[in-house]
């Protein structure tokens, strides 16, 4: 996790490195709030290199940036830098021209990331990248040994065997799966 974020941390200083001779104060928006500590670091460390330069952050409660952020760019005074959703979130705002192709030649960090994490920052019908991967995230099953127990299940040791168990359970009138899921974005992650 520290590798992907150091590569995260210096594709958003190159990007704002190419930024730099469009603005002396650039702002950055995003939907995380937690990160701020974490951003005002990177950003005190690029206006340090590049002392004419500011980088002010703001925060959007998360279930309001989607709208925040497409009302702002559609009337001329969205951010300069800003975090994107992945997968089909991006779709919106690069298809409205919103967002810069980036590649490997204008952002060398790039060829520290996966195909996969590239992939979720590709849109889906030109296959062009447009923002740079952030975070990574990790799902697990957690499954409740008294019901295993009670069927016969052991823990499955692999991807057969998690199947078979699943199997199982369904014939036994027990739903295999359950996910709490409050808010759209986590479902995408499980399926995708």
């Amino acid at each position: 996790m520290k590798r992907l974020l150091l590569g995260a941390a210096l594709a958003v200083g190159t990007l704002l490195s190419a930024s730099a001779s469009l603005a002396t104060e650039l702002t950055f928006w995003t939907w995380r709030q937690e990160d701020k500590a974490e951003y005002e670091k990177l950003f005190a460390a690029f206006t340090k290199a590049n002392p004419d330069i500011t980088v002010k952050f703001e925060a959007f409660e998360a279930t309001s940036y989607n709208t925040v952020l497409s009302t702002a760019l559609a009337g001329g005074k969205g951010p300069d830098l800003m975090m994107t959703r992945t997968y089909g979130g991006i779709e919106s705002l690069a298809g409205a021209g919103y967002l810069m192709p980036l590649d490997d030649t204008k952002i060398p960090a790039l060829k520290g990331f996966s195909q996969a994490a590239l992939a979720s920052e590709t849109m889906r019908s030109n296959k062009t990248l447009y923002a740079v991967p952030a975070a990574s995230q990790t799902m697990l099953v957690i499954y409740n040994k008294e019901i295993f127990d009670k069927n016969g299940i052991s823990e499955p040791k692999s991807w057969d065997e998690f199947i078979a168990a699943c199997k199982k359970l369904k014939a036994a009138g027990i739903m295999p799966f359950a996910n709490g899921t409050a808010t759209a974005w986590q479902n995408e992650t499980i399926v995708s």
